[in-house]
């Protein structure tokens, strides 16, 4: 049994360039556990119990790699962590001589703003002392005008008042005459229109007694006629009744 399992066996010094199936390859500490556990897993089983077979030779050189080699991999990863180390104190040395000139300069820099403001504030307070004085110096002279003044506007008031109480006195008359004159105007229109009415019934009283009479007038020449024609009649009967007995 212990045949099926054998397999070329290298020394531990070999084991780094060759791997079980002689190529040269570079193994790791990994690498070896893996293996490890490959050949635990792939085991036969003993009949009626949990153990397994292997081949102890081959498990033995793996180890005695591992042992080898897990001082070289031990090593270059201090190296690898103390190459971290070196670099994280770099870049914390870097970032912490950045850090002091970004704090230098915003430092020069507020210092320069503050010298800016201060400025700005001493010039607007200047400006604005001046314009306190000349506003007091303008105030003064308006208060020895004052006196002036106020007369002057009492007196334009005085003014206005009588403006505005003859304007309203003369467009009150006027108002009035202009009701008054409106009033009789209407009262005059009233006897106008009176009169028109009189006037209108007097003319077509007149037309009535005008046509009367036309007709009478009318009736009297057709009376006329039909006499005239009827005494014609009478005359020209005589007539011939005259040339008649002369004949006999």
């Amino acid at each position: 049994m212990a045949e099926d399992y054998e397999r070329t066996a290298v020394s531990p010094a070999e084991a780094s360039d060759f791997d079980t199936d002689g190529t040269r390859s570079e193994r790791t500490l990994i690498d070896i556990l893996d293996e490890l556990t490959q050949i635990v897993t792939e085991a036969k089983n003993v009949p009626l119990s949990s153990s397994i077979v292997v081949n102890r030779t081959e498990v033995l050189d793996l180890l005695e790699t591992a042992r080898a080699i897990a001082p070289e991999q031990l090593l270059a990863a201090d190296s690898m962590l103390a190459d971290a180390h070196a670099m994280h104190d770099s870049v914390r040395d870097d970032s912490q001589r950045r850090l002091a000139q970004a704090q230098a300069k915003s430092e020069e820099l507020a210092a320069e703003a503050k010298k800016k403001f201060d400025d700005l504030i001493s010039q607007a307070q200047d400006k604005a002392d001046g314009i306190i004085a000349r506003a007091r110096e303008e105030a003064n002279r308006l208060v020895a005008q004052d006196s002036v003044t106020q007369a002057a506007k009492a007196e334009a008031k005085k003014i206005v008042d009588f403006a505005q109480a003859k304007a309203q006195k003369v467009a009150t008359g006027a108002n009035q005459y202009s009701d008054s004159m409106l009033e009789n105007l209407g009262g005059q229109l009233v006897l106008l229109q009176d009169h028109i009415d009189d006037l209108l019934q007097q003319i077509d009283a007149g037309r009535n007694v005008l046509a009367e009479r036309s007709l009478k007038q009318e009736r009297s020449k057709d009376r006329d006629a039909q006499r005239d024609a009827k005494n014609s009649g009478d005359g020209e009967h005589t007539n011939r009744s005259r040339r008649h007995k002369t004949r006999e």
